[in-house]
């Protein structure tokens, strides 16, 4: 049972355990559009808690649902993406991955191709 496994289980001894606190709220929110309407939810309660303890847990159950036998790398390849989506997508005050095309792109992959037009005069 999962769910016991991680009442049990010492989360500052796994990846979770090294996130800084002030990332943790970040890192849960771009979840979000690869989130189910229910995992969504869950994270936005953890979040409003404001619990660290309770952020990370969540955090390290929604990436040990995907990836049992290796959660961090599940991560850890998502996070490329969210990182280069907040790199192209972002503007001055909205991360990348709270566009909608940020959004998309983390959703449903890479494009298959790009069209680049100049804007005329």
């Amino acid at each position: 049972d999962t769910n016991t496994d991680l009442a049990i289980t010492d989360l500052q001894s796994t990846f979770v355990g090294q996130i800084p606190g002030d990332s943790l709220k970040d890192y849960i929110s771009c979840l979000y559009p690869i989130s189910s309407n229910l995992e969504a939810q869950v994270a936005n309660n953890t979040i409003k808690l404001g619990d660290e303890d309770k952020m990370r847990r969540y955090f390290y159950t929604y990436w040990a649902n995907k990836d049992p036998q290796n959660p961090e790398s599940a991560w850890l390849v998502y996070k490329i993406e969210v990182d280069k989506v907040n790199l192209a997508f972002r503007s001055q005050n909205i991360k990348g991955y709270e566009t909608d095309r940020g959004r998309v792109y983390l959703q449903y992959g890479p494009p298959n191709s790009i069209i680049n037009e100049d804007m005329e005069d």
